[in-house]
């Protein structure tokens, strides 16, 4: 009715509201007064058919289908708005209890993992679904115990999300907080998440949305707080292009990895990264601090990192497939203090750990600058070495200390 009237705002009052699938319309603003809450559905006959959308995907080997709670398709002039909260009904969806699994033993998931309570039928997708809008906006409300991504922005453009919160088990897999894909004109900023998965993650995977098909570009992301049982922001995954994005003032208390820049994810995809600069971070217990990946054909080139401060049970990344295709990397004023591992080291996590607290294979034009990573003498007989520069071409090295 409101769309039919030209737009307004649609009031979800004071109270909980059992619902399945909602779908946004032009020009209208979905608002959630204080205290107010939607419920999702545990019936997968209240969400959206598979072909809400083009290219909606579900996947079989995360055990989530192809439903949503909120979609928005090819709309302009949205919004959903707070104080009042979202809850995804996730805990109707995953196993009750977590278990270990090898592939998370050292990186993620310390308090082991949990996926599809019912992994033939499996969870539902990502709880808000906005896919080739224009001129959106989300503030203010709070989303928690969703089944799968939480706000999934996939072909969008001119995108403000703003003081949202997102709250979910860490044991929950493939619960992002945020997920910008193929969008352009998005800043994301005062955002609070802890979740099992990527706190955000900026994607080129995008298939068939109706402009700029898998270029995800002019991506702002400040004044968040990102706990995580994966990445803290992940950059990469898709085939395409991720460039001209700042992140800055960034706190990431948990992490696996406080920062992934990747060209494929387990070998598959070439999504190449250019232009990112990432200043001004804390990050106090994570895995990983900064880690670079090459695959395949595609680059990670032009980074700079400034001002970042994290204590890690790993170090530092840069490791090229193909030499050469890691290039113009910056970093200023870092500095990294190892941390024990803090779990029982098998075979298999000593292999992921690494031999070195600064590993650099295959990159071209490596810049450290006011550089100090620190090994704490109890710590020294873990690792083989502090440092490792290898098959590494332009590397200028000032001002640094690495004991």
């Amino acid at each position: 009715e409101v769309a039919a009237a030209g737009g307004g705002r649609v009031i979800v009052p004071t109270g909980t509201f059992y619902t399945g699938t909602i779908y946004m319309e032009s020009h209208v603003e979905l608002h959630l007064e204080q205290g107010a809450c939607l419920l999702a559905s545990e019936d997968f006959a209240d969400y959206n058919p598979d072909d809400a959308f083009p290219d909606n995907r579900g996947s079989v080997i995360e055990q989530w289908q192809a439903k949503h709670l909120i979609i928005a398709y090819d709309k302009e002039d949205i919004s959903i708005t707070g104080p009042g909260s979202i809850n995804g009904n996730g805990e109707a969806f995953f196993e009750e209890k977590p278990h270990l699994a090898k592939f998370h033993r050292f990186m993620w998931y310390f308090g082991g993992v949990r996926k599809s309570r019912n992994p033939e039928v499996g969870r539902p997708g990502q709880l808000i679904a906005i896919v080739d809008c224009k001129n959106a906006r989300f503030t203010d409300f709070y989303m928690f115990n969703y089944p799968c991504w939480g706000l999934f922005l996939r072909g969008c453009e001119n995108v403000q999300v703003r003081g949202i919160r997102a709250k979910n088990s860490p044991t929950s897999t493939n619960t992002d907080g945020i997920d910008i894909d193929s969008s352009r004109f998005v800043t994301v900023s005062d955002c609070i998440i802890d979740t099992g998965d990527d706190g955000i993650t900026l994607r080129s995977a995008a298939l068939r949305s109706q402009e700029r098909i898998n270029v995800c570009e002019y991506v702002t992301i400040t004044n968040c707080i990102l706990s995580s049982s994966a990445c803290g922001i992940r950059i990469g995954v898709g085939r395409g292009y991720i460039r001209h994005v700042t992140i800055s003032n960034i706190v990431i208390p948990r992490s696996g990895c406080a920062f992934e820049l990747m060209t494929a994810f387990r070998g598959k995809g070439d999504s190449n990264i250019s232009s990112i600069r990432i200043n001004n971070v804390v990050a106090t217990d994570v895995s990983y601090p900064l880690r670079l990946t090459q695959w395949n054909d595609s680059e990670i080139r032009d980074v700079t990192v400034t001002g970042y401060s994290a204590k890690s049970r790993c170090g530092i990344v840069f490791d090229a497939e193909k030499e050469g295709m890691i290039s113009n990397i910056r970093l200023n004023d870092v500095e990294v203090v190892n941390l024990p591992a803090g779990i029982p080291m098998d075979e298999f996590a000593v292999a992921e750990k690494g031999e070195y607290l600064l590993f650099a294979h295959g990159a071209k034009g490596l810049t450290f600058e006011n550089v100090r990573i620190h090994l704490p003498e109890e710590l020294a007989s873990t690792w083989k070495g502090v440092s490792e520069i290898s098959s590494c071409e332009d590397v200028a090295i000032r001002n640094c200390n690495f004991n």
